[in-house]
């Protein structure tokens, strides 16, 4: 009996005990922290690209001038030469020939020349002494002066041959590096086909043509009126971005505008000049004319920060009280791991820049500031 009153009371106490106790009750979780920060304010310099071609700013073809048999080749393909450089030999007995049978016939016109004067210059005397008449004077003062011209003829012809002697040297007419000779020593040269010897090109400095379209150009004339002038603006510098995306060492400047659009493509042609002392940059290789534009007081982002939708791209900002806000922006160029913003987002406003996972629009979050102390 006793026993039965002992589980009874204890089971009593137990009930007791169970129903006393708390009842469990949901406690919601406290907002996501997430970094935030307000976006920077600064000026940056962004850049336009435009693909281009270098060009010589002085490139010659060498020709034979006169007809021969090229004696000599005056050069190592590929080196420097300066102008008046020998580059080819033409055989020159022909010429010189020429040249000693005109100087013969020039002597010849002389002597006639001075007979002829001698003689009216007595006829004269005897004109004065009644002793001849005027007609016989002035068929002596028409044999002097027809002298005179004949000496003046010899005097050409001379000239001719000696030009044409001096042909057979042909020199580099510009200063600049030479490439291969296109016709070897022995072969006729100048024999009327207007074959190309070989070509000097003169590349310090060198030219970089690019188009761009008229859109752009009426951007530019706005942004930079001096860039598009004839002549160029010195203080407008402009980047050259080589094939293999290396940045050249030197600043260029535009100097050229052409004076038409081209109607077939809608652009026109630009040249900026750069200057190129080592001759690292060389005709006929592409790269990208890269021309700076300030922007003043920027709006800055980081990369990172930019989110997208259907509806268009934009940054989570943290509002009042804490709750998450989208900002539907126009973006800019992007700088390295940053984003220029154009329009949509204020200056002031703290944009989440980690933690974009934990946040969504509508919703509170914790917000951290990006410079706060790491917490051990």
């Amino acid at each position: 009996m006793k026993n039965r009153f002992f589980w009874i009371s204890l089971f009593s106490i137990l009930i007791f005990a169970t129903g006393c106790r708390p009842k469990n009750e949901f406690q919601a979780p406290p907002p996501p922290p997430v970094t935030v920060a307000k976006p920077e304010v600064r000026d940056v310099t962004t850049f336009r690209t435009f693909p281009g071609r270098l060009d010589a700013n002085q490139q010659v073809g060498v020709q034979a001038r006169v007809r021969g048999y090229l004696m000599s080749v005056d050069f190592q393909a590929g080196e420097m030469v300066e102008q008046g450089d020998l580059l080819f030999q033409i055989d020159p007995s022909e010429y010189q020939a020429a040249v000693e049978a005109a100087k013969a016939s020039l002597a010849q016109a002389q002597a006639a020349a001075a007979l002829g004067e001698s003689t009216y210059q007595k006829q004269e005397e005897l004109y004065v002494r009644d002793a001849i008449s005027q007609l016989d004077l002035e068929v002596a003062k028409a044999e002097r002066d027809a002298s005179q011209a004949a000496v003046l003829q010899a005097e050409a012809t001379l000239l001719s041959a000696q030009i044409n002697l001096d042909f057979t040297t042909i020199s580099s007419p510009i200063s600049g590096r030479v490439s291969r000779e296109a016709v070897t020593q022995g072969n006729l040269v100048g024999s009327g086909q207007g074959r190309v010897l070989t070509t000097v090109v003169n590349v310090d400095p060198i030219y970089v043509y690019f188009n761009v379209s008229e859109r752009i150009l009426l951007a530019l004339q706005r942004e930079y009126p001096s860039r598009t002038e004839r002549g160029g603006d010195p203080n407008a510098k402009v980047f050259l971005e080589m094939a293999d995306g290396g940045r050249q060492d030197v600043d260029g400047v535009v100097d050229f505008v052409d004076n038409r659009v081209d109607q077939s493509t809608g652009t026109i042609e630009i040249r900026a000049i750069f200057p190129n002392p080592e001759l690292t940059m060389l005709p006929g290789q592409f790269a990208n004319v890269l021309l700076p534009l300030e922007n003043p007081d920027s709006i800055i982002v980081p990369e990172r920060a930019i989110q997208r939708d259907l509806a268009g791209t934009f940054v989570m900002s943290v509002g009042a009280n804490n709750v998450v806000e989208a900002n539907y922006v126009e973006l800019g160029e992007q700088i390295g791991a940053e984003r220029i913003i154009l329009e949509g987002l204020d200056p002031e406003e703290l944009i989440i820049v980690d933690g974009l996972t934990r946040a969504r629009p509508g919703s509170p979050v914790t917000p951290v500031p990006a410079d706060a102390p790491a917490t051990e």
